[in-house]
């Protein structure tokens, strides 16, 4: 969680919220506090000119809502219209897969739901609205509380002018590619904490590292928080590209570190569904954001700190 310069930055498709991720799943979990260590020195407060962070998403799930009418469209223009000043709209299709005669499968559209979203003029920010999610992503992330207070205005400007009945579920996700300056295939010992590492087999032939992946998935000691955990050494382009949300002069294909991080709240069984109250998503979203700076942190070397990072 690199952070568009705050250390605090996690890195971050909300336990597949959105876009791509090449990462197997690992079935096995943990608990948090066993895998990793915090480097309690590094404060929320340490910021890298050089961060890593690439791409940010936080999305609420919500009980279905109706389609926003145009007058609602209407009203939620003129509050955005300081930050968020560009509207579009798009329909999404819900596919399923169906049994035509003689067994074959085929992918049928199961529903069609329009989307309304919200740009900064740089395209690079913006808040979606589907009937069960509110979405706000950014590829200019620069620290938690200014990323926290937009969340903050985006929810209470939609409560106000069309409000939705609860909160069932909030994710937030960092990506973050760590590039260093190495000619060949980087030794990520030097980088990254050993727990990343491939495991070391012998072997009668000299393996190299080609690709890695992996998936980890962390309990808590927070009801119905999880953190799930996808990295892994990549040759290849970037995972996050260019699209409805701008990332400007993507790198080209190459060597980098993927550090993704999803961390969650879902409503548990039985406990009751929460009204969605803007203040209080940000709150519990404090809670989801410590947990993946704390990780990040403990993932990564001095020397990287230092010599890539440029830790302030």
């Amino acid at each position: 969680m690199g952070g568009g310069q705050d250390s605090g930055d996690g890195s971050l498709c909300l336990a597949d919220t959105k876009g791509p991720s090449p990462i197997l799943l690992c079935p096995r979990r943990y608990l948090l506090r066993l895998l990793f260590w915090y480097r309690r020195r590094m404060t929320a407060s340490t910021r890298y000119t050089n961060a890593p962070l690439v791409y940010v998403i936080c999305q609420i799930m919500h009980p279905v809502a109706q389609p926003l009418s145009r007058g609602e469209e209407a009203a939620l223009k003129q509050q955005y219209a300081q930050t968020l000043p560009l509207a579009d709209n798009e329909t999404r299709s819900q596919l399923g897969v169906g049994v035509v005669s003689g067994g074959a499968p085929s992918a049928q559209v199961v529903r069609t739901d329009p989307i309304v979203r919200f740009s900064a003029r740089n395209r690079r920010t913006a808040v979606t609205f589907a009937p069960e999610a509110i979405t706000l992503e950014t590829t200019k992330y620069e620290t938690w509380d200014g990323f926290r207070a937009l969340l903050v205005a985006v929810l209470a400007s939609r409560q106000d002018v069309a409000p939705v009945d609860g909160v069932e579920r909030i994710g937030l996700r960092y990506i973050d590619e760590i590039r260093v300056a190495d000619a060949g295939p980087p030794g990520w010992a030097d980088w990254v904490g050993p727990q990343l590492l491939p495991p070391q087999i012998a072997t009668p032939e000299v393996l190299r590292l080609g690709q890695q992946q992996a998936t980890v998935q962390y309990d808590t000691a927070h009801p119905g928080v999880q953190v799930t955990l996808r990295y892994g050494a990549v040759n290849g382009p970037t995972t996050v590209g260019d699209g409805p949300i701008a990332r400007p002069s993507p790198p080209a294909p190459g060597h980098y570190f993927l550090v993704d991080t999803d961390v969650s709240w879902t409503l548990t069984p039985g406990e009751e569904t929460p009204a969605l109250v803007p203040d209080d998503v940000a709150r519990r979203g404090d809670l989801l954001h410590s947990f993946a700076k704390d990780l990040f942190e403990g993932m990564l070397t001095d020397r990287l700190r230092q010599e890539v990072l440029h830790a302030d």
